[in-house]
């Protein structure tokens, strides 16, 4: 577990994102939309969805997330599996900000973020499976071990 879940403070994610087992501090100043491989106007969309529905920055460090989740070593996505409900130490956490922001985004823009979190997807479903016993109402990456 990583240093804020021992010490049993509560984690709020607007404030906080987890990497690389160190939490580090998201002001919201500071933080920007800036996700590589996209055109301005969708980094525009990108920044009001953020302001309206997630907070500055979310979706490049939950692209970024997610990147690293899906290309860990087989033993790391297992590892990582055992402390899902952690909000700071899941790495599927990353994958339920890039579907909110999915949701939330225009066609031009929920097509140019998808074309970067499809191969993601892709690569994480080979390498899991489908847990027949997860809850039936989660959605498909919670659904996978």
């Amino acid at each position: 577990m990583c240093t804020i879940c021992t010490a049993g403070k509560t984690v709020h994610m607007r404030s906080w994102w987890h990497d690389d087992n160190h939490a580090r501090a998201v002001t919201h100043r500071s933080a920007t939309a800036v996700v590589p491989g996209l055109p301005a106007g969708v980094l525009g969309q990108i920044a009001r969805c953020e302001r309206a529905y997630l907070w500055p920055g979310a979706v490049a460090a939950a692209l970024a997330g997610w990147k690293q989740a899906v290309h860990q070593p087989a033993a790391g996505l297992f590892r990582d599996a055992v402390r899902a409900g952690c909000l700071c130490c899941d790495p599927l956490e990353h994958r339920d900000v890039l579907e909110r922001a999915l949701v939330a985004l225009g066609p031009r823009a929920r097509r140019a973020l998808l074309a970067q979190v499809a191969p993601l997807d892709d690569r994480f479903r080979q390498r899991t499976f489908h847990d027949p016993f997860t809850a039936p109402d989660l959605a498909w990456w919670r659904r996978r071990a």
